[in-house]
C-alpha cells in the first residue's frame, strides 16, 4: 500500500491537477492571457477558452487567491506570480505585470 503523500501525488496526477490545485482549465487561462500580452478582458477569454462567463469567473476565483491574476478597469492582467507560474518558476510574492 502507498504511503499516503504518495497516494496523493498519484491521484493529483491523475486528475492533471498541480499542488497549487491548478487544472488543465486554469493553465490554458493563464496561457491565453499571456499570449494577449499578459491583459484581457473576461468577454475575450471566455471567447478563446470557448467557455460560458460563468465558468470563466468560476476558474479566475482561484487564480486571484492565488494572485495569478488581477482585476483592472480594462480587464484581466497576468502577475508575476502568473507569469512564473507559467515559466514553471516557483510563485514570487504578488507583484504586477
Amino acid at each position: 500500500m502507498a504511503a499516503p503523500k504518495q497516494g496523493v501525488q498519484t491521484s493529483l496526477e491523475f486528475t492533471q491537477i498541480d499542488h497549487d490545485g491548478l487544472g488543465i482549465l486554469h493553465k490554458r487561462y493563464l496561457g491565453i492571457l499571456s499570449s494577449q500580452r499578459g491583459r484581457a478582458s473576461q468577454k475575450t477569454l471566455g471567447s478563446l477558452l470557448r467557455l460560458p462567463q460563468e465558468a470563466v469567473r468560476e476558474l479566475e476565483r482561484l487564480l486571484l487567491e492565488k494572485e495569478m491574476i488581477v482585476y483592472t478597469p480594462t480587464g484581466r492582467e497576468l502577475t508575476v506570480v502568473g507569469q512564473n507560474k507559467l515559466a514553471g518558476r516557483e510563485a514570487q510574492p504578488y507583484a504586477r505585470r
